[in-house]
């Protein structure tokens, strides 16, 4: 559930933690405002929408779904933990036990937390691990990844869905949905930083290991390039949002001089109203906007 548009994806799984896509269904999103529920009502019609395209492919009925969390904010921490073992094999138990103590310090009551993920286990003086079950040692130690956020929004959330008639089994951070779906085993070993840029909000998140580390989200996105470009050429939104999907770049080309794009002016949209700007201007606008959102 996005800023710009909600997306409907079913799948079947498939052996080695791969899916099969069967259908897709999508619809521009209203009462979403940089990545957050600002009207209820709409953003229902939104995801009745995009669910119902979805369905028609496929003639099911989708009643459970895993969702992104639309959350304006993300906070990202890692917890340390660790337990005696006193020589003794670790079990599954003990893991278990040290996980749970791990997630008894987030203690604020007005948070939801998204994702508890032990990214880092260690026996005595060796880490790394990513199982421990069955060595042995004295102390057993716990890296944990926690990602929550604030409550009231996921309330709102939880609402939307009820009135969607769909029950939301998990909640996830968007870097990491992106980061898990288009990282490879070898990026994310290595260590990778996914830019999940949306329409009103940028995610980041950063993935070392193997694991997912870090995550945060800034309040800005591709919305605040088409209001560049509505501002610097007096053009109407939806000629923007045309001129940045089809002529849009940040690397200025010595040939985009002599390059002209057409557009209509605000209120003018006859064809004898159009008038040419150099694609080296459009891109002096958003190259600068661009360079702010990545920074």
């Amino acid at each position: 559930v996005g800023t710009s548009k909600t997306c409907c994806l079913l799948a079947r799984p498939l052996e080695n933690e791969r899916i099969e896509p069967i259908s897709i269904g999508f619809y521009q999103s209203r009462g979403i405002d940089k990545g957050e529920i600002s009207d209820l009502n709409a953003a229902v019609q939104s995801v009745k929408s995009a669910v119902a395209e979805a369905e028609k492919q496929t003639g099911e009925r989708i009643e459970i779904v895993v969702a992104t969390a639309t959350a304006k904010q993300l906070m990202s921490e890692l917890v340390n933990e660790s337990m005696p073992l006193d020589g003794k094999e670790v079990t599954q138990a003990d893991v278990g036990r040290l996980i749970a103590k791990a997630q008894n310090k987030i203690s604020d009551k007005n948070i939801e937390v998204l994702h508890c993920l032990a990214i880092d286990y260690g026996v005595d003086d060796r880490h790394g691990l990513s199982n421990p079950r069955g060595l042995t040692g004295d102390s057993l130690s716990l890296i944990m990844h926690t990602v929550t956020t604030p409550r009231y929004p996921m309330r709102d959330m939880d609402s939307m869905m009820a009135q969607s008639h769909l029950t939301c089994v998990k909640k996830v951070a968007s870097p990491y949905a992106a980061g898990l779906a288009c990282l490879t085993r070898e990026e994310a070993e290595q260590g990778s930083v996914v830019i999940d840029l949306g329409a009103g909000s940028t995610g980041i998140g950063y993935f070392f290991d193997g694991q997912f580390t870090f995550c945060d989200r800034i309040p800005v996105g591709a919305n605040n390039i088409t209001k560049d470009l509505t501002a610097a050429f007096k053009i109407s939104w939806n000629e923007a949002e045309r001129i940045k999907t089809l002529h849009g770049s940040t690397l200025p080309l010595t040939s985009f001089a002599q390059e002209e794009i057409a557009l209509f002016p605000l209120g003018e949209e006859n064809e004898s109203n159009r008038t040419r700007v150099p694609k080296s201007a459009i891109v002096d606008v958003i190259e600068p906007r661009v360079a702010e959102i990545f920074d």
